[in-house]
């Protein structure tokens, strides 16, 4: 009874007839050494397929046989015979759950051109076939268009419109790749771009094979300067005078910065020294520097040059008397000289060797005129005066001045004194001439009393006769 069925079965099956076959490669491209599956599908089941070869473009690769009416799976390679084997249902060589013919192709090189494949079915009702194309696996030199190497953007600015190509089989993925920076795809953008991301970027084109990768491009991106720095760390420099400064400017800009100092008119890339040679007490004062390009400009910090010079010699001394023992000594002192300078008046008699000196203190008092007492001087006596000037640099004299102080006055008159003897002179002389005045009376009194007493004689003598 169960043969009876088989048979039955059997006879139903192969009554079935085979009507489409296709065929499918896996993977869809072919390259040296990677194994292609080319999957033959039949729309019936593969039992009533006696025969299946597979073929590449007019040559025969080999054969299968997956029938039922053959105890063993063979596998025939052309001029071998019963080369290998697979069970029935192994989906490498015949899957009769999904009625497929699975062929393995090894490639031992990349063809040029495309390969066509074919399979073939040898059915109960003829021969049906079926073929694909396979693309040999192919990434050419990845390409950056525009063709330009190094792109100048101002910051700010976006980076766009610049793309990668290849020609890639099975189809590639793209990707950027700089410093800092990776992003998928085949367009290269950077937007509000800043300084920091200048450099080297490069397109990396990628498929299931391998990776290539396009020529470096440069991007610089283009910003005014900034961190302008001068070579003294200082706010401050001293010089002496007569010697040279040398002051750098530096700052990072692209493109390149023009640099002006303090002063100057013009403008150079070159000029970023400041160089002043045998410096003079005029070149003291605040200098910066000024860097700019064609994006914008930037200043430094200031720096004060303070130029340090020596002594300068007094030129004009005046002496002025007061009274008989102290002059006067003026002088202008040199105010640009720096660091300030000391001075010292120095006199002495003119017959004399060795001077004497008076340190002169009143800074703060002074103004454009300085002035200094010289007290306890001899009278009517020349004595000679030189002011002395220093300060760390050194020391300078003056030239000499002769003066001649006054002479020692005589005692002075008390008036209280003379108006007493003013008024003793007026009460002597009022007494004098009242005695002058009472002497010249009892004169002419005397005179009067003579004459009397003589007219009577000579009357009594006339007049009575005896």
């Amino acid at each position: 009874m169960h043969c009876l069925l088989l048979k039955i079965l059997t006879v139903y099956i192969l009554q079935e007839h085979i009507r489409c076959v296709t065929l499918s490669a896996s993977p869809n491209y072919i390259s040296a050494f990677v194994d292609i599956n080319l999957i033959c599908k039949i729309d019936e089941s593969i039992a009533n397929a006696a025969f299946v070869s597979f073929g590449r473009n007019s040559s025969l690769i080999g054969s299968v046989k997956c029938s039922r009416l053959y105890r063993n799976i063979r596998k025939y390679f052309p001029g071998q015979e019963n080369f290998g084997s697979c069970n029935f249902g192994d989906g490498y060589c015949c899957d009769s759950m999904n009625n497929t013919v699975t062929w393995t192709y090894t490639p031992e090189s990349t063809p040029k051109n495309d390969e066509t494949f074919y399979c073939e079915v040898n059915g109960d009702n003829g021969l049906y076939s079926n073929s694909t194309t396979v693309r040999p696996a192919v990434l050419s030199s990845v390409i950056v268009s525009p063709s330009s190497t190094e792109y100048k953007i101002t910051q700010g600015d976006t980076v766009e419109n610049i793309t990668c190509s290849a020609v890639c089989w099975p189809i590639c993925t793209f990707q950027w790749i700089g410093q800092n920076y990776k992003n998928e795809g085949a367009e290269l953008k950077l937007e509000n771009i800043t300084f920091s991301k200048s450099g080297r970027y490069q397109c990396q084109a990628k498929n299931s094979l391998r990776t290539d990768s396009s020529k470096y491009i440069t991007i610089k991106v283009l910003y005014a300067p900034y961190d302008v720095q001068l070579s003294q760390n200082s706010t401050s420099f001293v010089v002496e005078e007569n010697k040279h400064v040398l002051i750098n400017c530096s700052a990072d800009c692209r493109p390149q910065c023009e640099y002006q100092w303090t002063g100057q008119f013009n403008w150079s890339s070159s000029n970023k020294h400041l160089v002043i040679r045998y410096v003079k007490k005029a070149d003291s004062g605040f200098y910066r520097c000024t860097a700019r390009n064609s994006i914008g400009y930037q200043y430094s910090s200031y720096i004060l040059v303070t130029v340090h010079s020596r002594p300068t010699k007094v030129k004009t001394i005046a002496a002025k008397s007061h009274g008989a023992t102290t002059v006067s000594i003026a002088w202008i002192p040199d105010m640009s000289v720096v660091p300030r300078q000391n001075f010292t008046v120095q006199y002495k008699r003119r017959n004399n060797i060795d001077f004497t000196n008076m340190v002169f203190e009143e800074y703060a008092n002074q103004q454009n005129i300085y002035l200094l007492y010289v007290i306890s001087l001899t009278p009517s006596t020349e004595y000679v005066f030189k002011i002395l000037s220093e300060n760390y640099l050194g020391r300078t004299e003056s030239t000499e001045v002769r003066f001649v102080t006054k002479a020692k006055p005589s005692a002075p008159i008390r008036t209280d004194l003379v108006g007493g003897i003013s008024l003793i002179s007026i009460a002597v002389l009022i007494f004098i001439i009242t005695l002058l005045l009472v002497q010249r009376f009892l004169l002419s009194r005397q005179r009067s009393d003579t004459s009397t007493k003589g007219s009577r004689c000579i009357s009594d003598g006339t007049t009575k006769p005896e």
